[in-house]
């Protein structure tokens, strides 16, 4: 997964918290896995853009093995 070049990871979905991200994650959230593995939304994005994630979530479980599309803009810590 971490040739794929697409942002992937997975959430523990009891806890929120982020069990897996792979490098091309790193790259967009400017941080590196040890950085993220065990946080949750909440603890990497701003207010704004955690709530939109968040939201995402909700669609996600709702939707089930169907899964749910989301494309937006991220900003990364560098701007």
């Amino acid at each position: 997964v971490d040739r794929v070049p697409t942002a992937l990871y997975a959430k523990d979905a009891a806890t929120g918290q982020f069990i897996f991200c792979n490098s091309k994650a790193e790259q967009v959230f400017g941080l590196t896995r040890d950085q993220v593995v065990g946080r949750t939304t909440q603890q990497i994005f701003p207010p704004e853009e955690a709530a939109r994630l968040l939201q995402q979530d909700v669609l996600a479980r709702e939707a089930g093995p169907a899964g749910v599309s989301d494309e937006g803009i991220h900003v990364g810590r560098d701007g």
